[in-house]
């Protein structure tokens, strides 16, 4: 089964569009629940058995966290946990190569994967990786979040999992097969641009991600730079 965790804050369009491309291209019988992380006051008003909709004060970022603490307790082992960005639509791609993708979750060497934003010029249905450049778009098994701690509190919680996933040991990987749309910051109708304007976010990314390089430095190589860092074991 699949637990999908959607964070959002005041971009209805984009956030029924995730959700729509869910339910389009994903079976019924797949999706536990869609956990929706809502950070505005009012609530989108779903009526689907499968939206699950909880609130949580605006962070200046997208907060998956406390999606999982809110339905920890039935969670499964071998449970699927998506998450997406409320920007990030899937495609027919999805469901055409879950059980690939399953499969490859499923191996005891595999860490997170993470869902192709655009067509790979790579030939591998899986090639390695060991941090994600973009957040959101990230797949993992349940058992395996919760041996290698899951998201942190940083900003950038998103490329921390990946980074504690390969400091556990586990293999991280981008599926080439699977495509999905990511608009970062795009403005929709009745949205805002991201959480914050393009200077004050700038500015907060680099500080917190200073810190996030100042965390993991003792995993780091040299010779590493913004978004760009290498780990070793």
């Amino acid at each position: 089964m699949i637990h999908f965790f959607i964070p959002t804050f005041k971009r209805d369009d984009l956030l029924k569009r995730a959700v729509k491309s869910i339910r389009d291209n994903v079976g019924d019988n797949l999706i536990k629940d869609i956990i929706i992380i809502n950070q505005n006051k009012a609530s989108y008003g779903f009526k689907d058995s499968k939206i699950i909709e909880i609130y949580e004060k605006p962070a200046g970022k997208a907060i998956y966290k406390p999606g999982v603490e809110f339905i920890k307790d039935y969670i499964e082992p071998r449970d699927i946990l998506i998450f997406l960005d409320d920007d990030i639509a899937i495609n027919e791609t999805f469901s055409k190569g879950f059980s690939k993708l399953k499969d490859k979750l499923l191996k005891t060497e595999t860490g997170c994967i993470q869902l192709s934003f655009s067509r790979c010029k790579v030939r591998d249905d899986f090639y390695p990786i060991q941090y994600g450049y973009k957040g959101g778009g990230i797949c993992v098994e349940a058992s395996k979040y919760f041996d290698f701690g899951g998201h942190g509190e940083d900003y950038y919680d998103d490329i921390e999992l990946f980074i504690r996933s390969y400091i556990r040991g586990y293999g991280n990987y981008r599926c080439r097969f699977i495509n999905s749309q990511h608009d970062l910051n795009k403005k929709i109708s009745g949205g805002i641009r991201g959480y914050f304007n393009d200077i004050l976010h700038m500015k907060r990314c680099g500080y917190k991600y200073s810190k996030l390089k100042e965390k993991y430095r003792q995993y780091m190589l040299p010779a590493n730079n913004f978004m760009g860092f290498k780990l070793k074991r």
